[in-house]
């Protein structure tokens, strides 16, 4: 086990190297303002772009909600995506989290960069620089990118701190400079479009800077501090592991699917029903009623089509979610049930027989339709569904008196 000392001193060092390459070029090779938050700016970019790499390869299940529509689909995925030379996987379960959180932090990024950096450039003639302040203003970029790779490497994935934490964890490395490194850069370019001496803004951005990456360092101490508080709060807690369990089953193991023409038609109904179709379809019918009450049939006409194709695109994206979420399952039956996923090659789950024989069984219009169940079995992390598997198969058979229930889908 890695001590904390250890640890503060491999943090120390990534501060070291992030900001002394700006401090050298401040003090000893004349950066302008613009030279300095090029650099910072390039270092928020490599944080976020180093918290994605964590935040990929963190192994403890992410911490958001498993009903949403397709997002949540992988919530509970187990399985990875190798990665060549590195112990960790990237862990499929995490990118939802990711395709979500990037785009996002990717404009904050380019807002910052737009009035810090641009709103210098614009007042200080164009922003030129000599050609001995670029190449000092390259190197120091080089240092930071430097310094926010070994941090992730040696700290990240050397020490393994990538099986303790969960997505989320992982990316509020990258939130929290946006919050603190960020602002400090925009009042310092807004500073100097207001007027203010250039110097002022080079020593407010340092210090803040180099006080922040240094305060980094002592985070578990108020940690412990908050902790001792008695204070509940989500960044002092420990996110939970995967449940282990034995995949084995005794012989023979009988298997068994969901029907696949009752899955699909499942996603139709759950993507037409969804949020997501409200919030495409809700505009063009106030678009649609405007259209009538100006007896304008061309625009009627249009918002009919755009309503055909939003509700087209949320069935797709339903299907989708079905099958990713139960397509791909298959259930090995012998007593005790093991969730198998065919796509990610890892069992999922294990439910004993009791749990199984205490479970729900309903028949909604489409397990009618299609002479399925779906069986819902409340485990003590997360409910498991097993929707229109066949009745006939050996989840269903011992509880065909117990199916008469009903489910709205």
């Amino acid at each position: 086990m890695v001590s904390g000392l250890d640890r503060r001193r491999v943090a120390l060092l990534a501060a070291v190297s992030t900001n002394a390459a700006p401090l050298v070029g401040v003090v000893a090779l004349d950066w302008s303002v613009i030279a300095l938050l090029t650099v910072y700016w390039i270092d928020l970019g490599a944080s976020l772009g180093f918290a994605t790499v964590r935040g990929a390869l963190a192994q403890r299940p992410p911490e958001y909600e498993s009903e949403a529509l397709l997002i949540g689909a992988l919530s509970h995925k187990r399985g990875g995506i190798p990665v060549p030379f590195l112990p960790p996987s990237i862990q499929v379960a995490n990118l939802p989290v990711l395709l979500v959180t990037l785009p996002v932090l990717s404009l904050v990024w380019l807002f910052v960069g737009g009035i810090a950096v641009g709103g210098v450039v614009e007042t200080t003639a164009g922003g030129t620089v000599s050609d001995r302040v670029a190449s000092s203003v390259a190197v120091g970029i080089l240092g930071v990118v430097v310094g926010r790779g070994v941090e992730t490497l040696v700290e990240y994935v050397g020490r393994g701190r990538y099986a303790e934490v969960s997505v989320q964890r992982a990316l509020l490395s990258a939130a929290w400079p946006f919050f603190v490194t960020g602002g400090a850069m925009i009042a310092s370019g807004l500073t100097v479009v207001a007027g203010t001496p250039p110097v002022v803004a080079l020593v407010a951005i340092v210090v803040t800077k180099g006080v922040f990456d240094l305060g980094e360092l002592y985070t578990d101490r108020i940690t412990a501090a908050v902790e001792e508080s008695r204070f509940d709060l989500w960044i002092t807690s420990e996110p939970p592991a995967w449940p282990s369990f034995d995949e084995t089953l005794p012989q023979p193991v009988v298997t068994v699917r969901p029907r696949k023409t009752a899955l699909l038609l499942d996603g139709v109904v759950r993507g037409a029903s969804s949020r997501l179709c409200v919030f495409l379809v809700s505009p063009g019918l106030l678009f649609g009623l405007l259209g009538v009450a100006t007896n304008d049939p061309e625009l009627v006409a249009l918002v009919g089509r755009a309503t055909v194709v939003a509700v087209l695109a949320s069935a797709a994206v339903g299907i989708l979610d079905r099958v990713v979420r139960y397509g791909t399952m298959t259930y090995r039956v012998n007593g005790d049930v093991v969730g198998y996923d065919r796509l990610f090659r890892q069992p999922q789950w294990r439910v004993t027989a009791a749990r199984l024989a205490d479970g729900e069984r309903t028949r909604g219009r489409i397990d009618r339709l299609f002479d399925t169940e779906t069986v819902v079995v409340e485990q003590a992390e997360r409910t498991i569904r097993l929707p229109h598997v066949p009745r006939e198969s050996v989840l269903t058979a011992e509880n065909e008196s117990d199916s008469s229930g009903t489910e709205s889908t």
